[in-house]
């Protein structure tokens, strides 16, 4: 996000090659039928679909101080906490999640009226130790998250149903409004 960016810039040891362990909130959403989707529509079709979705949902982590990770086909992968702190990293995990739901109902919307395809999503957040850092080789590396808390999430991301939001309840035990 710009905000995270102007960080980096004032700090950049914040960034190295490798990685440290840390305690992060992961968000990971995807497009739900999206294949049986995409081999109804020619490959151009595809991409202008994914374009218009990415760039609608990619504004939303940014909102909550967010670091995107990257696109893995029609999914998305985000995480909060690094590479500037978040005491309210897992908040901000949940919220973003509500409102990439309440963005994509949008989105719906206006598809609806345009005759598109109408896409739906399954988000899953949950926080827990992860390495975060510069993963790949020295030529090649993505700043990027790796661990079991990463692989948990996909995996909690692929159980959600259409317009459904997964919060691990290690992640709802961080958020205080859930414990109102």
């Amino acid at each position: 996000s710009p905000n995270i960016a102007r960080q980096l810039l004032k700090n950049p040891e914040l960034v190295q090659f490798g990685g440290h362990k840390k305690v992060l909130t992961i968000l990971e959403s995807d497009i739900r039928g999206f294949t049986t989707l995409s081999e109804q529509l020619a490959p151009e079709q595809v991409t202008l679909l994914l374009n218009e979705y990415f760039t609608a949902m990619t504004r939303i982590p940014f909102e909550h101080d967010g670091t995107l990770d990257k696109f893995i086909g029609d999914a998305m992968l985000a995480f909060f906490g690094d590479p500037v702190d978040l005491p309210d990293q897992a908040a901000r995990g949940v919220a973003c999640a509500v409102a990439m739901q309440e963005g994509a109902a949008a989105l719906r919307e206006l598809s609806r009226r345009e005759g598109k395809p109408e896409l739906r999503i399954g988000v899953a957040v949950h926080a827990g130790p992860v390495v975060v850092g510069n993963h790949g080789s020295l030529t090649n590396f993505d700043y990027t998250v790796i661990g079991d808390t990463v692989n948990l999430t996909a995996r909690l991301q692929g159980l959600a149903q259409e317009d459904d939001v997964i919060v691990t309840k290690v992640t709802a035990h961080l958020v205080p409004e859930f414990h109102t």
